[in-house]
């Protein structure tokens, strides 16, 4: 099986990305139709978001929150697979956020983040992505 590693460290970088730039609203493009993306722990936004469409809203919401400056440090990241369209990535986030124009960050976040990408259309996309806040600053 020919493991799509490059591809999928990609995505999750190109989310993180987008959220970190402004652009948060573009990181549901690489959510699949009938995903989840669910926070728990010490997460501010509890709770689990179903369907595309509400996935999409949420990321809009964050990018119309214009004084929210954050960065996604991704590390420790592993991928295991279940079959040959299908991926899971573990990975840590270190989450920097506070209010643009401050000097230092209002609050740090460490989550345990898992994707689940499934092939769709010869595409990549999360079926599936939780959010665990293990420490919260």
């Amino acid at each position: 099986m020919n493991m799509p590693v490059a591809d999928l460290q990609s995505k999750i970088t190109e989310i993180a990305r987008h959220i970190d730039s402004g652009n948060a609203s573009r990181a549901a493009d690489y959510f699949a139709e009938k995903s989840t993306l669910q926070f728990s722990g010490h997460a501010p936004n509890q709770g689990v978001i179903e369907g595309l469409s509400a996935i999409r809203s949420f990321f809009q919401q964050r990018q119309d929150n214009e004084k929210l400056l954050t960065r996604h440090l991704i590390s420790n990241l592993r991928i295991t697979s279940t079959d040959a369209n299908c991926f899971r990535l573990d990975y840590i986030y270190n989450v920097y956020r506070g209010q643009l124009g401050h000097a230092l960050p209002d609050e740090n976040f460490v989550c345990d983040v898992s994707d689940v990408f499934q092939q769709e259309d010869q595409d990549w996309k999360i079926i599936q992505r939780e959010v665990a806040v293990i420490f919260k600053r």
